[in-house]
């Protein structure tokens, strides 16, 4: 008889420990991510984006809300430099019969570069290691097999259509994607990734998509995960809807209010469409335990065959890359260009709107009015040639407003001057023409940054040295006589 409500206590006393282990493991990982990663990465995309609306709500309606895009200038300097000096690998044989095949297996890594898109992927895992600290890569091999009703008929003004259901393979081939810093949780007890017991995963899907991604899934267990949509449904990366509802008070503030809710934060729950309904799901690895298994809707039902499944790939590890920014010793999780330039960054943005607001007080002044004075409150407004009638002319006079003294227009350039020595990216680069004052200094500025650069294509390059390994592994793995005759 098939089951309609999922139990783990009907497949088992191993499944019913799995998933004991598996909601001690999800919650160690959900706690340590909510309460030390989120945050700093929400700070992190504030400081990038330039976002506003903290201040908006603790400043009144007449003050300036002005951010620096500082940081963001940084980080865009260091993009195309890093990205235009990306390693290219060559593959070595170790003996001259192994050399003369290298340069085939070096065309098809070049051939699975591109299939891959890995310039984009590139890309995405730089931008995300200079604004969170580090970027995840995941590797592994995608075999994409779609069953459509393809157009048979060629000629297309025919009354009739004709369509005949075949298989279309949209990719069988290694891979590798960008994986999201709000998706992905860890082992955080132990430091180094060889060290890590297990790794989290985490997506929202719907059905179709949820079918897609896992078409050798049990028929029987994933329909008992679809019967109980949900899980947490939560948007950890709600921050990228909330600047999104940023477009207005941009230049002054809101009156302050006691909470705030930004546009988009339910966007993983469907209210009324069923067919939209959404799953969380967790790919769980577990390298000691040689271990891998899907997780999927409010039940957290194990939808593989079996439950639980070795490892398929032979590597035998978790698939997961990370490339930092800034390495910390003894810490897992690399700094950003945000956190380095958060504290001048705020300060710069504090003295922006400082001058502006100096200036709104200057030119719309306050007044000191006798009660007895009779004068309209709507006449002590500043503006060319007015004059304000009172029948005590001592009774009005405005409040004057010192001038900003020269001193204060040092303070920015010092703190640019800090900010380029915490991020190493010097006026020149960032297309400005002050700061040097001779050739010499111009050229040690720039090496200075280029310096920077060549640190981070360091790690850059390792993490793809790793993928190229696993990629030739997987290739020896799952290639077929017919792959093979291809290539």
């Amino acid at each position: 008889m098939p089951l309609s409500v999922y139990n783990p206590s009907d497949f088992g006393p191993d499944e019913v420990e799995l998933r004991n282990i598996f909601y001690l493991q999800m919650n160690d990982a959900r706690n340590y991510f909510l309460n030390m990663i989120q945050p700093r990465l929400d700070r992190s995309y504030k400081l990038y984006i330039a976002y506003t609306g903290d201040r908006q709500r603790e400043i009144s309606t007449w003050q300036a809300n002005i951010f620096v895009p500082y940081i963001a200038g940084v980080v865009e300097t260091l993009m195309p430099r890093i990205l235009d000096a990306r390693p290219d690998f060559t593959v070595q044989g170790r003996t001259q019969e192994d050399q003369m095949k290298s340069e085939k297996q070096q065309m098809l890594c070049d051939y699975l570069w591109e299939l891959s898109k890995m310039d984009d992927v590139a890309e995405m895992v730089t931008r995300a290691a200079l604004i969170f600290g580090t970027g995840y890569l995941q590797v592994g091999w995608k075999k994409d097999v779609r069953t459509y009703k393809f157009l048979d008929t060629k000629d297309l003004l025919a009354k009739k259509y004709k369509y005949k259901e075949k298989s279309k393979t949209y990719y069988d081939a290694p891979y590798c994607e960008w994986i999201d810093n709000y998706n992905l949780w860890y082992d955080w007890h132990n430091i180094s990734r060889e060290s890590k017991q297990y790794w989290l995963k985490r997506l929202v899907l719907t059905e179709p998509e949820l079918r897609r991604r896992y078409p050798n899934a049990d028929k029987q267990r994933i329909a008992l995960a679809l019967q109980n949509p949900g899980g947490d449904l939560n948007d950890y990366a709600s921050v990228r809807q909330l600047v999104k509802s940023n477009h207005r008070f941009i230049i002054k503030g809101l009156a302050p209010i006691t909470s705030y809710r930004g546009i988009g934060d339910d966007r993983y729950n469907i209210y009324g469409d069923v067919r939209l309904r959404m799953y969380e799901v967790f790919e769980w690895w577990r390298p000691f335990d040689d271990a891998y298994c899907v997780m999927a809707g409010g039940s957290y039902v194990p939808i593989l065959k079996g439950a639980v499944q070795p490892i398929p790939y032979d590597i035998k590890e978790a698939p997961f890359i990370e490339v930092p920014y800034l390495k910390m010793p003894g810490e897992f999780e690399g700094y950003g260009i945000p956190m380095l330039l958060e504290n001048p960054q705020l300060m710069l943005n504090m003295i922006k709107n400082q001058r502006l607001d100096a200036t709104a007080l200057s030119i719309h002044k306050m007044w000191i009015v006798n009660p007895l004075a009779n004068i309209n409150k709507e006449e002590l407004v500043t503006r060319p040639f007015g004059i304000i009638y009172s029948v005590d002319p001592n009774g009005v006079r405005e409040v004057q407003m010192g001038d900003i003294m020269a001193s204060a227009y040092k303070e920015e350039d010092l703190l640019k001057a800090d900010m380029r020595y915490a991020s190493g990216v010097d006026d020149f680069s960032m297309g400005a023409g002050a700061g040097g004052t001779s050739a010499t200094e111009v050229r040690h500025l720039r090496e200075s940054t280029l310096e920077r650069v060549r640190l981070f294509v360091n790690h850059l390059g390792s993490s793809f040295s790793d993928i190229m390994r696993w990629w030739m592994d997987l290739e020896r793995q799952f290639f077929t006589e017919t792959m093979e005759i291809r290539v």
